[in-house]
């Protein structure tokens, strides 16, 4: 069927229909506009959440490599005392280039996880 067709179509149909079969019509689409409307939201909300968090339980490349500002960041620590860290073995590293550090996001979060009640 064409364009027209499907237009006198949907034409006859709304023509058939009563003014309370309009009007139910009418207010069961305003409920589906407000679920649709709270949906977005959510997920808005939702995309907001895990782009502001650097560390998202393994829904990222597990070799997705992070830079020490970033790494500091979520551990709340300063610059130096994550390269203390870093130093030491106690957050795996990687070099990137000559100088250049980073931390794979596996390794931050397996640091991060609870072990003999400390972290």
């Amino acid at each position: 069927m064409n364009k027209h067709g499907d237009r006198r179509s949907l034409d006859q149909l709304l023509d058939s229909l009563s003014r309370q079969d309009l009007l139910g019509l009418l207010a069961y689409t305003d409920r589906r506009k407000a679920q649709i409307e709270r949906l977005q939201g959510v997920l808005q909300h939702r995309l907001a959440q895990l782009m502001s968090n650097p560390i998202d339980s393994g829904r990222e490349p597990i070799g997705q490599l992070l830079t020490v500002p970033t790494v500091a960041k979520v551990l709340k620590l300063g610059r130096a005392r994550t390269y203390e860290l870093l130093r030491s073995g106690a957050i795996p590293s990687v070099l990137v280039g000559a100088r250049r550090k980073r931390v794979r996001r596996a390794d931050l979060a397996k640091y991060l996880q609870p072990q003999n009640g400390q972290v």
